[in-house]
């Protein structure tokens, strides 16, 4: 849930925070116990600040909890007037706790905490998130997202694989099903062995279908995964090379300057500064684009941001870029590339780039929630290179398995792919190889995957190789209780409490 004429409110940065499996506790704060109970208090400050009307409460709570640097100037009365639309919004807001988020290194270290209460105006549970100092004391720099949020929970400490924590795992679906009207789907297995399967809720917005084991989803741009992994079998066939540049191998952009020097490395690491295609202009003709070569005009439209090679920038036309280039190279469409490299080796007969359709009931209908009820998301024809393909729970544990099989790359391109690029602060915040996000936990728990991201629409899809272990969840719902479940399902396999 945004809330609407809040500064510093960036939503880029927003959908970072949120699929970024971040080094919870990390090793410095987890080492120092009073210093993260110092931070958390903070919160807590924060949270009676936005639960008072006394102003010179308000005042006291911010001086004594945001940054010097945020107060600076107009700072202190910008932040009391998000303090005063805060409590507009929530209302009473009950302080439940606060938890504090240590991840990156060096430059590229972030700083967060998320305070959670439940609001007296909206009768549910919020999380104020919140970007920190980098060093000590780690006092409030900024607010960075509202988040509408389940209630926050406890979790069990046995493993995911007990059967203890698998029945827990049972109540706490239910839980989220009954009290917030999650719907979606959750799939952890274990090697071939199946740990949890389950569907859950309805799959269209007059509540007629529920959702099943072989409804299809859109996995956003979790596309991106097939994407690097059909350039990198022809990497590995002699047919490409990562530091091939795009003048030598996409004859329709080989005019721009920026083709000269831009690599498909760089395209598959979120490396060469071309800039986003999804504008407010995009969005307004994204219902007429059928093919990846619809979409280049609203690339070249978007230019460059940086120099290649020199920052890590997410950005979708990096991967509709690459779809083009294997268009190019193999004479093919991107749909056939997608079918022969990927889906047949993988076996995923399930999966492909239909057209997306809110009357075919083998899908999805992908929803948003207003003060009627949910709503149908607008959304374009159907997906593309840069993600948006249509799968299933099945088709991708088979994905997963394809992968540790060795069916679609070999080990050490896989290693390749799942390196982290760049140790640009940007980069080192947000680990990405080659259309892989990487992790790994505080405690060394290793992991690769992808998020993914539109309205009505969330997946996770993430292989923690060392554990053998495969998470997939989806929902095609804008419900703040999806996020709640894929990081608590997260922490039960990573062992992070």
């Amino acid at each position: 849930m945004r809330v609407p004429h809040l500064p510093f409110v960036l939503l880029a940065f927003v959908l970072f925070l949120s699929h970024a499996p971040s080094r919870a506790l990390g090793a410095q704060l987890r080492a120092d116990a009073a210093l993260r109970r110092s931070i958390e208090a903070q919160g807590a400050r924060l949270a009676a600040a936005i639960d008072s009307q006394d102003v010179a409460f308000r005042t006291k709570v911010v001086r004594e909890v945001v940054a010097p640097a945020a107060r600076a100037g107009e700072g202190e009365a910008r932040w009391l007037t998000v303090i005063e639309r805060l409590q507009g919004h929530l209302g009473r807001f009950a302080f439940h706790h606060a938890e504090v988020l240590d991840f990156g290194e060096g430059a590229g270290r972030r700083v967060s905490m998320h305070v959670f209460g439940r609001a007296s105006r909206t009768g549910r549970w919020h999380d104020v998130q919140l970007m920190l100092e980098p060093e000590a004391p780690h006092r409030i720099a900024s607010l960075a997202f509202l988040a509408e949020v389940a209630e926050p929970v406890y979790l069990p400490n046995g493993a995911i694989t007990e059967a203890s924590t698998l029945e827990w795992l049972e109540g706490y679906v239910d839980k989220l099903v009954a009290e917030e009207d999650l719907a979606g789907g959750l799939l952890i297995a274990q090697g071939d062995r199946v740990l949890y399967r389950r569907t859950f809720g309805h799959a269209d917005s007059a509540r007629s279908r529920r959702i099943g084991p072989e409804t299809r989803f859109s996995i956003a741009s979790g596309g991106k995964m097939f994407t690097a992994l059909a350039i990198a079998r022809l990497v590995e066939r002699g047919a490409l090379r990562f530091d091939d540049t795009l003048a030598r191998v996409l004859p329709a952009v080989a005019h721009e300057p920026f083709a000269q020097r831009v690599t498909i490395a760089q395209l598959l690491s979120h490396r060469s500064g071309v800039g986003e295609y999804w504008t407010e202009e995009y969005t307004r003709h994204r219902g007429t684009l059928q093919s990846l070569s619809d979409y280049l005009p609203f690339v070249l439209a978007a230019g460059t941001t940086s120099v290649p090679g020199t920052r890590f920038e997410y950005s979708n036309s990096n991967f509709l870029l690459a779809g083009l280039v294997l268009e190019a190279v193999t004479g093919r469409t991107y749909d056939e590339v997608l079918r022969e490299e990927v889906l047949r080796p993988a076996r995923m007969i399930h999966t492909g780039l239909d057209r997306f359709s809110d009357t075919d009931t083998s899908q999805v209908q992908q929803l948003s929630r207003d003060s009627s009820g949910w709503r149908i998301a607008p959304r374009g024809v159907r997906g593309s290179s840069a993600g948006g393909a249509l799968s299933t729970l099945d088709d991708l544990l088979q994905f997963s398995r394809a992968l540790s099989q060795g069916r679609l790359v070999s080990k050490a391109m896989l290693d390749t792919m799942t390196h982290p690029q760049g140790t640009d602060p940007e980069a080192l915040a947000y680990p990405y190889g080659y259309g892989f996000h990487v992790a790994v936990t505080a405690d060394g728990v290793r992991s690769h995957g992808h998020g993914g991201i539109a309205a009505g629409s969330n997946l996770e899809w993430r292989r923690f190789p060392d554990l053998d272990i495969t998470l997939i969840a989806f929902s095609n719902q804008d419900n703040g209780a999806y996020d709640d479940l894929r990081k608590n399902v997260t922490r039960l396999i990573t062992g992070e409490r």
